[in-house]
């Protein structure tokens, strides 16, 4: 198959599993962020749309929920001005934009990635077809999920793709313009610079390696140091940033073997980063923020996991000798949300469109069975990272270290690991992450179609029963957000113990003057 052929094939699909989601209606979030929002309905001038939030409210404003997406926003009054607020151009572009997602990311698998023109077709279906993103795409204000997702493949594809270089000089300028663009449709648009990075690291790293002078016989000297920077903590705590100047110093030193534009996109991503908040700075008037101190390092030397685990033990170390550093609820509970994040990835079998009021409960105990789960995840992904590092020194897995990056850097912002956010789980927030997922999912499938005739013939049906599978499960779940009614159905379903759920039917009860069967969802709410 040419690829225009696989293209075609991945946007028929892409339209094809979303076209029930057309007839739907404004429902949950939708009703407040267009049907009520001055910014969309044109009552506020351009320039005064920049100034506030997703939701229409000045950013200014202590209620201001802070979510600051206005190219998102400018492209709903762009619909509303053209059409008006029908749901089925609101909804028509959503599923455009998810098929050009679904275009891209199919580009990416097999011009970056290096997968074969076939697998990188299946990496494209998959994509298109995956249950987890009907929240994004089906919801008409997933559209900053969507739109940001677009934006920030075209910027990595600006930056890696060779097909994309040959045509544009200012590749590296484009590559940020976009990676600006897809900040403004969503702020997690921003990593896209961090994965251009990291993704250069691990490619260039033998240049790096090169100019670094590490020996093995450095060892000793480096297990000294680390003895020492915990004695140092030991004796105060700010002893322990004795690590992070090493670090650092050993980068200014060796930063020049890295290419050129590397160097260029860290500048990139600060003045970017910059611009933004500058931006909510002069909007909110005075900005102020609780900053987040989390210990994170990461190292390219010549024997990566000797430094990693290195500093990953001192790291758990200082956690063992100061556990009032983490609230021990919050620390098992966020780690337990990763590994459930994952799971609706793996196994989308039970979907909602709101997991708040003790839908997943608190793991406040060590004691808890959940525990095993994350410890088994988190013990898969320090495999996972070995086997990345191991890498590095001859780089010959890229879809690989690219599915790790593309799966992880851009569900940071959104883990509540790093800042604080206003929920615990959102399905629309694994847009983005999906990309890695599936990946690592399709390079997995690749390097099993190898290993003989028989299995090859099973991986094509196994492949064919997930898309088929995938695609009934999507078009079931765009009927649930076809009007308010199903949606609060659907969701009580999925999830009966959530007051919210109850509290949303009931509602909907007594709009249609059911009012004994809405006092008992009431109730239940309570």
């Amino acid at each position: 198959m040419t690829g225009r052929g696989v293209y075609s094939s991945v946007v028929l699909i892409a339209v094809g599993v979303y076209f029930n989601s057309l007839g739907g209606d404004l429902v949950h979030d939708d009703i407040v962020a267009l049907a009520r929002n001055q910014d969309v309905l044109g009552g506020t001038s351009v320039g005064q749309m920049f100034t506030n939030d997703f939701w229409g409210t000045p950013l200014s404003d202590p209620a201001s929920h802070k979510s600051y997406r206005p190219l998102t926003t400018l492209t709903f009054r762009l619909t509303n001005c053209m059409f008006g607020l029908e749901p089925v151009w609101l909804h028509a572009c959503n599923v455009l934009l998810h098929a050009l997602s679904c275009v891209l990311f199919t580009r990416l698998s097999f011009a970056v990635a290096g997968l074969s023109r076939k697998f990188s077709a299946v990496a494209g279906i998959l994509f298109a077809v995956h249950p987890i993103h009907s929240d994004a795409v089906t919801s008409i204000v997933g559209r900053a999920d969507v739109l940001a997702c677009a934006l920030f493949l075209l910027s990595f594809l600006f930056y890696h793709d060779s097909g994309f270089r040959s045509k544009s000089r200012g590749r590296l300028a484009i590559s940020i313009i976009f990676a600006v663009l897809s900040m403004l449709a969503k702020e997690t648009g921003i990593t896209v610079l961090m994965v251009n990075l990291l993704y250069d690291f691990y490619k260039y790293h033998s240049a790096v390696k090169r100019y670094s002078g590490f020996r093995s016989k450095s060892r000793g000297r480096l297990a000294i140091s680390i003895i020492f920077a915990v004695l140092s903590m030991l004796a105060k705590e700010t002893g322990i940033t004795v690590l992070m100047v090493n670090l650092l110093y050993d980068f200014y030193k060796y930063h020049s073997a890295v290419k050129r534009k590397s160097r260029h996109l860290c500048f990139a991503l600060a003045k970017s980063q910059s611009v933004n908040l500058s931006i909510l700075c002069n909007a909110l008037g005075s900005y102020n923020k609780k900053i987040n101190r989390v210990f994170r390092q990461f190292c390219f030397s010549d024997d990566s996991r000797f430094l990693t685990f290195s500093y990953l033990a001192v790291f758990n170390f200082w956690l063992l000798l100061c556990p009032s550093t983490l609230s021990h609820d919050w620390f098992l509970t966020f780690s337990y949300l990763a590994v459930f994040n994952f799971w609706l990835l793996l196994c989308p079998s039970t979907l909602s469109h709101d997991w708040q009021m003790g839908s997943i409960p608190l793991v406040t105990n060590l004691a808890d069975s959940r525990n095993l789960a994350t410890c088994a995840f988190f013990g898969c992904c320090l495999l996972l990272l070995y086997r990345c590092l191991s890498d590095l020194e001859n780089p010959r897995h890229s879809p690989l270290f690219l599915g790790v990056l593309l799966l992880v850097i851009p569900f940071l912002p959104a883990s509540n690991m790093l800042v604080t956010v206003g929920f615990v789980v959102a399905e629309r927030v694994l847009y983005i992450p999906s990309l890695g997922f599936i990946l690592l999912i399709t390079h997995g499938l690749q390097i099993i179609s190898h290993s003989g005739y028989l299995r090859r013939k099973l991986l094509i049906g196994a492949i064919l029963m997930l898309v088929v599978a995938h695609s009934m499960k999507t078009m079931d779940r765009n009927k649930d957000w076809s009007s308010r009614e199903s949606l609060a159905r659907a969701g009580l379903q999925s999830l009966p113990e959530n007051a919210k759920m109850h509290y949303n039917f009931a509602n909907v009860l007594h709009s249609q003057n059911q009012t004994e069967s809405a006092i008992y969802h009431y109730r239940r709410a309570l």
